[in-house]
């Protein structure tokens, strides 16, 4: 299925929707505190997180792409661009939940989503993508890189959507949550669940609730020197619910790394795409 990909010049926990959506993308307890990121051995196709926020400063920018200071006429996204690089400069918050989010007692609304605003550097990469073919872009702020292996891929720190005329952070990595699109309406994240645990998923563009679902899941419990990892494998159910254990160990393994595979034979659209650099100055 052919993607419009449309560049504008101007220069990560997971969906996030209207309200008659909530009920179909419950969000709640996606993303746990961040930590150190791990390599994590679950297919070929695994590597380590070398694009995402850690406790040093982590370069976000995409080498091949062309720098500009100001958004360009005709951006739906422009007013979310400025914002973003102000809260950024600011450097007041941990997250930032959007232009259009309204804080209660300082809290933000049950339910959104943030984007780190820790450690990035002097600019930012972003590019202007119908991930959901409804004929509207989806903003993504992330960037193209290639792993040891010379295998490319399109990490994520921001996606997002407008509802109306508002915006709507949809998934955010960073911060020992690696983010990245698959191709499609596929996305795959490896993030920390506690010390000993790490978690692997695929999920799917919801186009409809313009959320992502959970498709699979694999916990990956790893205690300090045990030379063994147990694995064990969930399945989606709608929204970010997911099945009762239904595989363990290599069977696990094996059922989470096929997902995996299918996931990435979808047209990814984002490889080779020109990304636009905007810098936070």
């Amino acid at each position: 299925m052919k993607r419009s990909i449309f560049t504008k010049a101007a220069s990560v926990i997971l969906c996030i929707a209207t309200a008659a959506a909530f009920s179909a993308c419950d969000i709640s307890g996606l993303f746990g505190e961040s930590a150190s990121e791990s390599t994590i051995e679950v297919t070929t196709e695994e590597t380590s997180s070398a694009a995402v926020t850690t406790g040093e400063t982590t370069d976000y920018d995409n080498e091949t792409t062309e720098e500009s200071t100001e958004p360009e006429a005709g951006n739906p996204y422009e007013r979310f661009i400025t914002d973003f690089k102000e809260a950024v400069n600011a450097k007041k918050d941990k997250l930032y939940y959007g232009p259009d989010v309204t804080f209660g007692d300082d809290k933000a609304p049950e339910g959104s989503i943030g984007m780190s605003l820790a450690n990035w550097s002097d600019s930012f990469s972003y590019v202007l993508f119908d991930v959901d073919q409804d004929g509207m872009d989806e903003l993504i702020i992330g960037g193209q890189w290639q792993d040891n292996d010379g295998v490319a891929h399109i990490r994520v720190y921001g996606l997002v959507t407008i509802i109306g005329d508002q915006y709507r952070i949809i998934a955010a990595g960073g911060d020992g949550n690696e983010l990245e699109y698959l191709g499609g309406s596929m996305f795959y994240s490896s993030r920390t669940g506690g010390a000993d645990l790490r978690l692997v998923s695929i999920y799917e563009y919801n186009l409809e609730y313009k959320c992502l679902d959970l498709v699979c899941e694999m916990e990956i419990h790893s205690k300090a020197g045990d030379e063994d990892s147990e694995y064990v494998y969930y399945e989606g159910q709608g929204g970010l619910s997911r099945s009762e254990v239904l595989y363990r160990g290599q069977e696990a393994q094996d059922k989470f790394n096929s997902q995996k595979i299918a996931a990435m034979e979808e047209s990814n659209d984002l490889l080779g795409a020109d990304w636009t650099k905007e810098s936070f100055k």
